[in-house]
């Protein structure tokens, strides 16, 4: 990471990650990518195997670290009033489909990470390499202070929340 340029999508969070790491953020759009890659206006980048594969970034880096240092996840968000104005029964049947449809789609999520990480690596362009235990334990070490600036703003316990579910 030491001086490397890594694209980050607009967040405070990466940004100060990729600076605990020792690399140079930068805020680019993500239709810019593979560009800024073949361009070598970037050296690297953080995505999903999905888009990895889906927009080629692997035909031009030599290498893929596997850091699972973050987790993209989506939500369905309603306003309070909206949510307390419907039916009770209504709520509850909404609760109950939203939790299998996002058991389903953590399910679908992780078949096709694994099926868009075989092909890249089938196609052998770039080399994929897995952190070790030590190495990721370094990255959480070196990115400890950002972990505790950001919990300041989002409160200590969600993040012992985070490191319990995560068996940190």
């Amino acid at each position: 990471f030491k001086g490397k340029k890594f694209r980050i999508q607009s967040s405070n969070v990466h940004q100060a990650m990729i600076k605990a790491l020792g690399g140079i953020p930068q805020k680019l759009p993500f239709k810019e990518v593979y560009t800024s890659l073949s361009q070598g206006v970037v050296d690297g980048q953080e995505n999903a195997w999905s888009n990895i594969y889906s927009k080629k970034f692997f035909e031009v880096q030599d290498w893929i670290s596997v850091s699972n240092h973050s987790y993209l996840g989506y939500l369905v968000v309603v306003s309070g009033n909206f949510w307390k104005q419907l039916p009770a029964d209504i709520r509850n049947e909404l609760s109950m489909i939203m939790k299998e449809a996002t058991r389903k789609n953590r399910q679908w999520a992780k078949e096709f990470d694994t099926g868009d990480r075989q092909k890249i690596e089938q196609a052998g362009k770039a080399k994929v390499i897995e952190l070790t235990d030590t190495e990721r334990n370094a990255w959480r070490e070196a990115t400890a202070e950002v972990t505790q600036q950001f919990a300041r703003q989002i409160g200590p316990q969600l993040i012992r929340d985070v490191h319990t579910l995560l068996g940190h």
